[in-house]
C-alpha cells in the first residue's frame, strides 16, 4: 500500500537472525499494554527524537494512556531505549537500529503506521515553517542547529508529504517546506560540497 511503502522499504532491509528477533519479542511482551504502544510508535522517528516530538506525535491520537516521561523513562529502564545528552540542547531519546526494526514491524502490524506517520509528517512541517522566518536573522544559528539535529527526521517526513501529495493528486507544500529549510540550513552554513551540503541538496531535490 502507498501509506506504508517507506516503512516496507525498511522492514525489507531487517537482517537480524530469528533468535534475535525471537528476545526481542520478549521482552515486548513483558511491557504493559501502553508501553508497547509508545515502545512501537516511537519508531517512527528515523535519528532519535526531544521528548517534545514524542509527546507530542506518540500521543497524536489521544490514546496512548500512560505519561510519557514515564514512559520513556520505562523503556529507558528497560533498555530498549537511552537518552543521549546535548549538552546545552534538549537530550534526545534514541534506540538502536536493531530494535527500531523490530519496533517497525509492531507498529504496522498494530494498524497505526499511516495515524502515526502522518502525526509525524504534521509535526515536521510545523518545525520547519517555524524554523523558516528565523533562517535569515541573527538568531539563525540556534535554528541551524536544531534543523541539523533532526536532518533524518526531517528528510523522511518530507518523503511521507511528498508520497501523500502524490497519491492524492494535491500540492507538495508542505515537503517542498521542508526540503527548502533544509537546502537553505546548508547554504547559510556554506559548506560546499561537503557531507551536510550533499544531504541539503538532495532535500531541495527530493521537494522539487
Amino acid at each position: 500500500m502507498l501509506h506504508y511503502s517507506l516503512l516496507g522499504n525498511e522492514l525489507r532491509r531487517v537482517g537480524y537472525p530469528h533468535h534475535t528477533r525471537t528476545a526481542r519479542w520478549h521482552v515486548y511482551d513483558l511491557l504493559s499494554a501502553q508501553e508497547q504502544r509508545l515502545f512501537r510508535r516511537l519508531c517512527v522517528f528515523v535519528g532519535g527524537c526531544t521528548l517534545e516530538a514524542d509527546e507530542t506525535v506518540c500521543n497524536a491520537p489521544g490514546d496512548l494512556g500512560l505519561s510519557v516521561l514515564d514512559g520513556v523513562a520505562s523503556l529507558i529502564d528497560k533498555s530498549l531505549l537511552h537518552q543521549a545528552e546535548q549538552g546545552e540542547h534538549e537530550p534526545r531519546i534514541v534506540m538502536l537500529e536493531t530494535v527500531r526494526e523490530y519496533g517497525l514491524e509492531c507498529l504496522v502490524s498494530s494498524g497505526e503506521a499511516i495515524a502515526m506517520q502522518s502525526a509525524h509528517g504534521g509535526y515536521y512541517l510545523a518545525l520547519a515553517e517555524q524554523a523558516e522566518p528565523y533562517l535569515i536573522t541573527t538568531g539563525q544559528s540556534l535554528w541551524l542547529e536544531r534543523l541539523e539535529q533532526e536532518y533524518t527526521n526531517l528528510r523522511t517526513a518530507c518523503q511521507w508529504l511528498m508520497e501523500q501529495a502524490r497519491g492524492a493528486r494535491s500540492s507538495d507544500r508542505g515537503a517542498k517546506s521542508i526540503g527548502a529549510g533544509i537546502s537553505h540550513q546548508c547554504g547559510l552554513q556554506g559548506i560546499g560540497a561537503g557531507k551536510s551540503a550533499r544531504r541539503g541538496w538532495d532535500a531541495y531535490r527530493l521537494a522539487r
